[in-house]
């Protein structure tokens, strides 16, 4: 049997959490993600476990996605998981930063779909 892809979700809106459960329903086998609502238990997370990705929430309380990113680069981290980042900000200067702190991907929450989630849980994207 073929190793689960192990997935740490970073991300505060309750709807998306579910959608994320949902998904990981219809992928069982395949994925394990690991759901916390702000990035202070992201980072660690990230501290005391390895994943093979990284979905990441940029707009959070208390600290941003940002400082994940952050953290993933000050410790070497950030080339030894895939990190995308889906947000709500949809600019070309938060695309670059992310980028510059070691992101593969981003995404805007509104393009979402249920085929593209499960591509990026898989790891197709």
């Amino acid at each position: 049997m073929a190793k689960k892809r192990t997935v740490l979700v970073v991300e505060d809106d309750a709807y998306l959490v579910s959608f994320y459960k949902r998904i990981e329903s219809l992928l069982s086998g395949k994925v394990s993600i690991k759901i916390v609502d702000n990035a202070t238990d992201g980072i660690k997370e990230l501290e005391k476990n390895t994943y093979d990705a990284l979905i990441l929430d940029l707009i959070m309380p208390e600290i941003d996605g940002y400082a994940v990113l952050e953290f993933l680069q000050k410790n070497n981290k950030s080339d030894a998981i895939h990190i995308a980042v889906l947000t709500n900000l949809d600019t070309e200067e938060d695309r670059a930063k992310t980028s510059k702190l070691g992101s593969n991907a981003y995404y805007v929450k509104s393009d979402l779909s249920n085929s593209l989630l499960q591509s990026i849980l898989l790891g197709k994207v």
